[in-house]
């Protein structure tokens, strides 16, 4: 095995079941294996995290990190638009992990988790921007999108992804809204009324796979569109996580574009996206990929 010279090992004590510091010299006597020194620091808050991984640019040859979807788009954010970026080892530990889904990158097993950083190779990995902030998997507008920041850290804690299938069954039986939105894709106007707008690098979502295949570094982001306002909207929500569930093609009830660049704006100004499953922007939303933006060991083919 090739030594490189440095590493960080970058964790959030919050994420997941907490489960990190208890395991933290194994992680770190594995790291010495592929690198002469190794550093650790346990971020103390958002901004410090942020701060943290911006800072590994052009010091460490690697940043290995431990967190949620919330804390990948923390360090995609901090590194975007950094010179020397580190190459990025993903250790999961958030709630649905679909970042790690994507790059099938195990949620439960921290050996074999730790035996892909160690020996696989990396990707360059898409990045899309949203105004003026990046996502690395998914954007997304409608009541429904709320819950992934809405639930409580602590519910989520105890109970896992079936925390966000009970919110959503919850919100289900309220009748989420459906919204106005127009967009703009490749010159041409489109108007839907929705419940629910996905813009997805990425093939699932909260666990549920809605595309069969994403794709991490093509350059392009896919926008399902769910169809239909009122009762009929509410009714072919429930169709696409069922689909999504089952891993059944969700075409005939939703709309579907692919684009590198395209705007949406939801009339609602006050309604506020999520992105990677954090609180998001409003109002009117310019989405531009940026190709190859990061480089992150995965264990896709």
């Amino acid at each position: 095995m090739k030594i490189y010279d440095r590493c960080l090992f970058l964790y959030n004590p919050m994420s997941g079941k907490e489960d990190i510091v208890n395991n933290l010299d194994y992680i770190v006597n594995r790291l010495y294996t592929k690198f002469k020194v190794v550093d650790v620091h346990p971020s103390t808050s958002k901004n410090d995290f942020i701060e943290t991984a911006k800072n590994s640019c052009g010091k460490y040859d690697y940043l290995v990190f431990s967190g949620g979807d919330g804390s990948f788009n923390l360090v995609a954010n901090a590194i975007a638009e950094m010179d020397n970026k580190p190459i990025l080892g993903y250790i999961p530990r958030g709630t649905c992990n679909d970042i790690a889904s994507n790059m099938r990158l195990p949620t439960h097993n921290l050996k074999k988790c730790l035996d892909i950083i160690l020996e696989n190779d990396y990707i360059e990995h898409d990045l899309f921007k949203v105004n003026e902030t990046y996502c690395m998997y998914v954007a997304a507008l409608g009541d429904l999108a709320e819950l992934s920041y809405n639930t409580p850290h602590n519910v989520k804690k105890i109970w896992g992804r079936v925390a966000y299938y009970f919110s959503g069954f919850r919100q289900m039986m309220k009748a989420p809204k459906t919204y106005r939105v127009d967009l703009e894709v490749n010159g041409l106007p489109f108007t839907y009324e929705t419940p629910l707008v996905l813009v997805m690098n990425s093939k699932s979502v909260a666990g549920l796979k809605f595309k069969q295949n994403g794709y991490l570094n093509d350059g392009k982001v896919d926008v399902i569109i769910v169809r239909g306002k009122y009762l009929r909207g509410i009714g072919n929500m429930i169709r696409l996580f069922i689909r999504g569930i089952l891993k059944i093609k969700t075409e005939k009830v939703s709309y579907l574009f692919r684009s590198n660049k395209f705007s949406i704006h939801c009339l609602d100004d006050s309604k506020v996206w999520a992105y990677d499953g954090e609180v998001g922007g409003k109002g009117k939303l310019n989405f531009e990929v940026h190709p190859k933006c990061i480089k992150v060991i995965t264990n896709a083919k």
